[in-house]
């Protein structure tokens, strides 16, 4: 069983974003993406990814492609929070939400003016890397035991996961 956690290079990827991403990547990366769920494997997206992404979105210069990623993104999003398909949304428990969030954004800042900052290293990244960890602990509770990758188009990210993936496309 495997367990990957989207990285918003992934996102651009799998939308389509214009200028933000490559025709091979999409059907390489779409193609991953379907063998993984044939598989059953789960798929997790931190919510900064997700705003980080919508950022993206916000960015193009072509209103139709904004509206139409925008409308696809929160359709998405929706499914996500009521089946948790496609995507399995990171923090998981929705009564603790905000105290999840503000609890990991006051980590997560420290660790990025003491560790991550002088590294280059970002907040989403950053996020990224705890979901990963996260999941690795959840996951050598299970029998058997999920591996758990960052599915990232950054190599310094890529490198972060907690499980070594074979033949990983970044």
């Amino acid at each position: 069983m495997t367990w990957v956690i989207l990285d918003t290079s992934y996102l651009l990827e799998i939308y389509r974003v214009p200028g933000k991403h490559d025709p091979a990547a999409h059907s390489e990366i779409t193609a991953r993406l379907a063998a993984h769920i044939a598989g059953s494997g789960r798929i997790y997206v931190p919510i900064p990814v997700i705003f980080e992404f919508a950022n993206h979105i916000a960015d193009l210069a072509d209103g139709g492609a904004r509206f139409n990623l925008a409308a696809k993104l929160k359709e998405t999003i929706h499914s996500s929070l009521e089946t948790a398909s496609p995507w399995i949304i990171m923090p998981f428990r929705q009564n603790d939400l905000l105290d999840e969030v503000t609890g990991a954004l006051v980590d997560h800042c420290r660790h990025f003016a003491e560790q991550y900052a002088v590294q280059g290293v970002g907040l989403t990244d950053i996020a990224l890397i705890d979901a990963a960890n996260r999941l690795s602990k959840m996951a050598a509770r299970q029998t058997p035991r999920a591996s758990v990758h960052i599915w990232t188009r950054d190599v310094a990210l890529k490198a972060r996961e907690p499980d070594c993936e074979q033949d990983p496309f970044v």
